[in-house]
């Protein structure tokens, strides 16, 4: 439901933005040089297609310097370096566990009051450089931008803090094969550096629509909602198959022009 929403504020925006560009004069841009630093939130979410463990999303930010170039009156290229803070928990319980017996052999012995309980809170830094274009209409106090192009991450580090609860029923314990033939609870803690689990990098394509407020010729204020789609594999592990998907962005922050000589 907050993708569908998400995605129709966004349609809603893009309409209303570029009807009024419509009527708005251009401003002589081509060969002006801008130097940025914007940051903001993101609201990131894991599609996971091969394990049985629904992700739950989590905010993270992202922020950082950029530069960009006009080569021609409406379209600048741009090019940005971001320290991007993602993440993403897992809470999943597994209630009635079946194992095969080791008293009767080849058959199942089902445990009701038995269950897993898996936690995971994962904190995931990456280097972001984006490159894209940027279409950009208006004068004087304000102007609007549609921003679309790539970006490749670097994994820099990754924590996780969570546990495994597993709880056997007394009574059912001698059917279970080891380990997990111990009555009660076995806990094991998942604390700490979770590198490894990754792949070490990412990515994808994103999409920006903008405003900037003039406050004179050379300084201005930005504001740019917008989506990120990766493409690349989440885990170091070849077979999960997992993605960052539809990283939903809420970007603000400077730029300077640099004068003319």
């Amino acid at each position: 439901m907050r993708k569908k929403t998400y995605h129709l504020i966004y349609l809603a925006m893009a309409f209303c933005c570029l009807s009024v560009s419509s009527g708005m004069s251009q401003d002589l841009n081509k060969g002006k040089f801008n130097l940025g630093f914007e940051g903001g939130v993101q609201f990131n979410n894991v599609e996971d297609r091969t394990t049985l463990n629904p992700t739950i999303s989590k905010t993270g930010y992202a922020i950082g310097p950029y530069i960009e170039y006009f080569f021609s009156d409406l379209f600048a290229v741009k090019l940005g370096l971001y320290f991007d803070n993602r993440g993403f928990k897992i809470d999943d319980l597994y209630v009635g566990l079946a194992d095969s017996s080791q008293i009767i052999p080849d058959s199942i012995v089902y445990s009701r009051g038995s269950y897993l309980h898996i936690t995971r809170n994962y904190n995931i830094n990456y280097l972001t450089i984006p490159l894209s274009i940027k279409y950009v209409k208006g004068t004087g106090k304000f102007k609007i931008y549609v921003e679309a192009g790539v970006f490749y991450s670097l994994l820099l580090n990754a924590t996780q803090k969570g546990q495994n609860d597993l709880y056997i029923e007394p009574e059912y314990a001698p059917h279970f094969k080891e380990p997990y033939n111990v009555p009660g609870h076995q806990y094991e803690d998942f604390n700490g550096d979770a590198t490894s689990i990754f792949n070490t990098y990412d990515f994808g394509v994103n999409l920006f629509l903008g405003g900037i407020v003039q406050f004179n010729p050379q300084w201005g204020l930005t504001i740019a909602p917008g989506f990120s789609y990766s493409f690349a594999n989440l885990y170091s592990n070849p077979e999960i198959d997992a993605r960052w998907t539809q990283i939903f962005r809420i970007n603000a922050g400077i730029i300077y022009t640099f004068k003319e000589k």
